[in-house]
């Protein structure tokens, strides 16, 4: 974990001065009429941050993103127009139980291994990709982490995007930050303190304004609440067809005889029922990221 100095001497390393007499025109604003649009900065003259400017999706993160089919990933592919065969192509390396502390400099360490040698050597066909960075759900759940080490240890996600935006030309981030965790069927039975997850939120936020404001990078960087999106999500639930319930796996009925009008019937009825929200303690159902994913399109799909 860095020290105070020298989190101080790696955020002045990266700070960048902007000529008094510029003259190029201010950065285009995203869409930031969606309250879970904390920061949409975009580099003066080019169009806001969307899903399907970028081919190539780089996702960095925990078990909320350690899949590609069932989760948000996958239901934002669905959404993504075009064919099959031309969605954005998914390199994720991110794991269940991962952390910005432990393990966020492992996972960069896996993505430099599979880079091109161009890649490496140049970065410029990095500045097509879009990196997706959503961790801190275990840092905020790891109760012998005291809060005052949060804003160290958030420092860590910009030195890994600072790394790829220099060595390797990256020039799109999307970061989101944690989940109200404490309101999780896990989080209510351990009474889970939401202070943890708000200042996790409220550190990352101010280092992604601090250093990505005004005109001093060319990067497109957005920034989305998670905890604003899941937060309206379990205050209404039904509005999003969704209850505030874990899955019950059930049984398949073993009478192969049932008539087919009556399977039709059942299906029908099954499809008005409002669908659980969690799989299980911690984790959100498919349903549940259906949902999510569709809240992120609303934000950063395409117009």
């Amino acid at each position: 974990m860095a020290s105070e100095s020298q989190s101080s001497s790696v955020s002045s390393s990266r700070e960048r001065n902007t000529p008094m007499n510029d003259t190029r025109p201010p950065p285009v604003s995203a869409r930031t009429e969606d309250p879970a649009l904390l920061l949409g900065h975009t580099p003066p003259g080019s169009e806001p941050l969307t899903f399907d400017k970028y081919k190539r999706w780089v996702i960095l993160g925990d078990s909320y993103c350690s899949t590609t089919s069932k989760n948000w990933i996958g239901k934002l592919l669905e959404r993504n127009p075009g064919p099959k065969n031309s969605r954005p192509v998914v390199h994720n390396f991110a794991q269940g139980g991962d952390t910005v502390e432990d393990d966020l400099d492992s996972q960069l360490a896996r993505l430099f291994k599979v880079l091109s040698p161009t890649e490496k050597s140049e970065g410029k066909a990095m500045s097509k990709v879009l990196f997706v960075i959503w961790m801190g759900i275990n840092d905020c759940g790891r109760m012998s982490t005291d809060v005052d080490d949060f804003p160290d240890i958030v420092e860590k996600i910009f030195d890994a995007m600072h790394k790829l935006y220099v060595k390797h030309s990256a020039r799109a981030f999307l970061l989101i930050d944690v989940p109200p965790m404490h309101r999780s069927p896990g989080g209510l039975e351990l009474g889970m303190d939401e202070e943890r997850y708000e200042q996790w939120n409220e550190e990352l936020l101010s280092h992604a304004k601090t250093e990505y404001s005004g005109d001093k990078t060319e990067a497109s960087v957005a920034v989305v609440s998670s905890y604003t999106i899941i937060s309206d999500i379990l205050d209404n639930p039904d509005k999003h067809g969704l209850e505030d319930s874990i899955e019950e796996f059930k049984e398949e009925d073993s009478d192969e005889e049932r008539d087919s009008d009556d399977e039709e019937e059942e299906d029908e009825e099954e499809d008005d029922k409002l669908k659980p929200m969690w799989e299980d303690d911690i984790h959100l159902s498919e349903a549940g990221h259906a949902v999510f994913a569709e809240q992120l399109w609303k934000i950063l799909g395409r117009p």
